[in-house]
């Protein structure tokens, strides 16, 4: 017997491994969003104040926070239609194709033309994230470690959020891109070895590449069960009617739809964006007694190390 219950827990972790690694190197693409996101706060009054190298004012550099949200809106639908036509993996892989031309274009831009290109390729790697990530995890994780490690993407985020005001009170924009570009190689070099969701998988037909998922994902050999549950799972949605109408008569996805707008709009009236993408511009113009220990503006695109 306590052999078996030593069998038993060796089974359970092993359940959870490839679960919980698909998750952690899906959250590395969202702790480099988060240094994407809000690269402004750091960046944009030395560049407005940079006359020497920067030929941008300071109203045009506020719009840099503008242009992602915009570009993540009009992506955001389209990625998610093509999560269902290419698979939730391949969606997710393409992510770091913009999050590194963003770091790479910011690296040599002089004007403010490039970095709009930049941020707007920001915007569609959010878009692109927001899309594929909740079906990848939602479909490849079980329900007793979902909620506990399903929110690793948004910790790296906000993690990213507070590493680039960091980096960038230090470092020169050109410097603080090539360290962080490498991120979304990093990215795809790791993501590429897993899985794609076995829910997919089913719907495209796939069976037996749908059974080697669901047997990497639980670690177990014998996966018919959770394989005809998963297979019955989606032809009862496919049965079912589903229409932008369903989301207010149906009461379980009114109330659900419900708290989304309301904890989203909280959060937006709140403040929360607006701080994390102005905050060194917040302290700066109300004139925070904030030390930074390093050079003046003018010197900030070569780096501040000065004491």
């Amino acid at each position: 017997m306590e052999n078996l219950n030593e069998e038993g827990k060796t089974l359970l972790r092993r359940n959870y491994y490839y679960q919980k690694l698909a998750i952690i190197i899906g959250a590395l693409a969202w702790f480099s969003s988060g240094l994407l996101t809000s690269w402004a706060s750091p960046f944009m009054m030395k560049i407005s104040q940079d006359k020497e190298n920067y030929k941008i004012s300071e109203e045009d550099c506020l719009n840099f926070s503008i242009v992602p949200p915009i570009a993540m809106m009009i992506t955001c639908p389209l990625f998610s239609k093509l999560c269902d036509i290419i698979g939730r993996k391949p969606v997710f892989l393409l992510s770091a194709i913009p999050q590194l031309q963003a770091w790479l274009i910011k690296a040599i831009a002089k004007d403010l033309h490039h970095f709009y290109i930049a941020r707007t390729l920001v915007g569609i790697g959010d878009g692109i994230l927001l899309a594929c990530t909740p079906m990848y995890i939602g479909e490849i994780a079980s329900p007793n470690i979902r909620g506990t490690w399903g929110i690793a993407p948004v910790l790296c985020l906000y993690v990213g959020e507070l590493m680039i005001t960091i980096l960038g009170s230090y470092l020169s924009i050109e410097i603080t891109s090539f360290v962080c570009a490498p991120l979304p190689i990093l990215f795809v070099l790791s993501f590429s070895f897993m899985p794609e969701s076995p829910y997919y998988l089913v719907i495209a037909g796939r069976e037996e590449a749908a059974k080697a998922s669901l047997r990497k994902f639980t670690g177990k050999q014998d996966i018919e069960e959770d394989y005809l549950e998963i297979k019955g799972s989606i032809s009862r949605q496919m049965s079912e009617e589903s229409t932008w109408k369903a989301l207010f008569v149906i009461n379980s996805s009114r109330r659900a739809l419900a708290a989304g707008v309301f904890l989203r709009v909280s959060q937006m009236l709140g403040g929360a964006t607006v701080f994390i993408n102005y905050t060194q511009y917040i302290f700066l113009k109300s004139g925070g007694n904030v030390s930074q220990r390093c050079r003046p503006l003018s010197t900030w695109r070569y780096g501040c190390f000065s004491v």
